[in-house]
């Protein structure tokens, strides 16, 4: 059993800080992707390395075999069997038309969309989310949106990663520090810094969006 958790009855077990155990090394991430370097610094980078990761075998699952026997065990013994398999927590997206790829669609006419998977549903919800929750999700992304988005080194993604899997585990530990830019900041403090920011973004959508029969994102903001 890993040490990061704890038993919570018979059968349960847990870790008592974390934020989203499937977004761990336990769930859909694994010690193979998270050598990925996949980039986000510009579209044509983010296509290049996630077609790297479909081209590149992997010594473990070389072991295993592809065909044995007249068995399939797998597609291929590559990092990735398929683009799709890429578990990140976000994701740009085109719909791809017939027989075309992800990264081809991307790479042909652009990002459509953004597919945010690190949300989870909300087990209080009968819908799984709630219209608050959503206005929040909307004037975060938004946020992200504004704020400058300077280029990532590869030693900063590896802090970022770091960042990630932090926040995975022990993400409710009010004593949690993470990487900022050289520097560490508490995740209460920099939560606290992102909130005042986001507020400014919220009052805009509010002044757009006046007379709105739903909670308005500057309630939101505060409710979250």
């Amino acid at each position: 059993m890993p040490e990061k958790l704890q038993p919570l009855s018979d059968d349960t077990y847990y870790a008592p800080y974390a934020t989203t155990l499937r977004m761990s090394d336990l769930g859909y991430q694994n010690k193979v992707q998270s050598q990925l370097k996949i980039c986000f610094n510009s579209l044509s980078n983010y296509v290049n390395t996630l077609r790297h990761a479909i081209s590149s075998p992997w010594p473990d699952y070389e072991k295993m075999g592809v065909n044995v026997d007249g068995e399939w065990r797998q597609l291929n013994a590559n990092i990735l069997q398929i683009e799709n398999e890429y578990y990140s927590d976000i994701r740009p997206k085109r719909v791809a038309k017939h027989n075309e790829t992800p990264s081809q669609a991307l790479e042909a006419r652009g990002v459509e969309y953004i597919e945010v998977r690190c949300l989870d549903l909300n087990p209080f919800d009968p819908l799984g989310v709630t219209e608050t929750q959503m206005r929040f999700v909307d004037t975060f992304l938004m946020w992200c949106l504004l704020s400058d988005s300077p280029w990532i080194s590869d030693e900063e993604c590896d802090r970022l990663d770091d960042n990630r899997r932090w926040v995975v585990e022990r993400g409710r530990d009010p004593e949690l520090e993470l990487y900022n830019h050289g520097e560490t900041t508490s995740v209460r403090e920099w939560g606290e810094q992102i909130f005042i920011e986001m507020g400014e973004v919220a009052r805009l959508l509010d002044a757009v969006e006046e007379g709105a029969l739903t909670p308005m994102p500057w309630q939101a903001l505060h409710q979250a």
